[in-house]
């Protein structure tokens, strides 16, 4: 952590893709929708010359 940042760290946690319903429900329930969020990061190769 750095000191120059003004806010707490964020929290990155992946899960198994045959549960991930599971852990959104159990988050849902826990902190309720309004207090959740989903982020996707997506990923493209682009190869040279193509």
């Amino acid at each position: 952590m750095s000191d120059a940042r003004n806010e707490p760290p964020d929290i990155d946690v992946d899960f198994e893709h045959e549960r991930r319903e599971e852990v959104m429900q159990y988050i849902y329930s826990k902190y309720g929708r309004h207090r959740a969020g989903i982020v996707a990061t997506v990923t493209e190769v682009h190869w040279k010359g193509l």
